[in-house]
């Protein structure tokens, strides 16, 4: 069995509800990474990258910093 054959361990192919799932997960990702690149792109924080100035706003925060 090769990587790409795109089945299962046990030689069957993944069900629908695998397929979707997958498709959700990377739809997920993909607009998760599209909000983050308009989020720099738009907002002061994207000309501000300096890691010590984004140290501070995230200090600034306090607990919700973590998050």
């Amino acid at each position: 069995m090769t990587a790409d054959d795109n089945t299962t361990g046990d030689g069957r192919a993944p069900g629908p509800r695998a397929v979707s799932w997958r498709i959700g997960v990377a739809a997920a990702v993909l607009a998760a990474l599209l909000g983050l690149g308009v989020l720099l792109a738009f907002t002061e924080l994207g000309s501000n990258l300096d890691v010590r100035v984004l140290a501070e706003r995230i200090r600034g925060l306090g607990n919700w910093g973590y998050v």
